[in-house]
């Protein structure tokens, strides 16, 4: 399987002839090869999703801006270096939320 770096133009959700695909991969063989329910994010959704409200804050505010998501919402350490790389931040409520427990 392919991960699309932020170059990637390919449409992160794609109905084609019925075979819903997620990025390069088709749903059916991801619910046969990880079983189901299985919760799927599109990293190239997910940095044009970021991108774009890092625009729209940018245009709307003369200052600074931080685009800081809950970290409860983002806990994935995947989904997590994504939105690091692309320079998000994330808000806790107790610093136990950024402690890391093997």
């Amino acid at each position: 399987m392919s991960t699309p770096n932020s170059e990637n133009s390919c449409k992160p959700i794609n109905f084609d002839l019925g075979k819903t695909r997620i990025e390069n991969c088709r749903v059916a063989d991801l619910a046969r090869d990880f079983g189901t329910p299985l919760y799927v994010i599109s990293e190239a959704r997910l940095r044009e999703n970021v991108r774009h409200y890092i625009r729209a804050f940018a245009a709307a505010w003369d200052g600074e801006v931080g685009v800081m998501p809950a970290l409860k919402a983002n806990h994935a350490l995947a989904l997590r270096y994504i939105l690091t790389a692309e320079g998000v931040g994330c808000d806790v409520y107790s610093d136990g939320e950024l402690v890391c427990r093997a």
